[in-house]
């Protein structure tokens, strides 16, 4: 059960990263480096909504489970 808590801590994360990232995209602005210190790829605003998108599915799919 832990763990599935701890998925959905480490998506919610993702997904804040990504709604940074979008902000900067509609901005113009390249994305900011991912935890590794490695830039990320410079993806279209469209792009990122949708991986939010799917990110928030898979969120609630792990909710329903727990």
């Amino acid at each position: 059960m832990t763990r599935l808590t701890d998925k959905i801590e480490e998506l919610k994360g993702v997904l804040k990263d990504l709604k940074i990232d979008l902000d900067r995209a509609r901005k113009g602005k390249p994305p900011l480096k991912d935890s590794d210190g490695k830039q990320k790829r410079n993806l279209t605003p469209e792009a990122i909504e949708r991986k939010i998108a799917q990110t928030n599915v898979k969120i609630e799919k792990m909710a329903e489970i727990g």
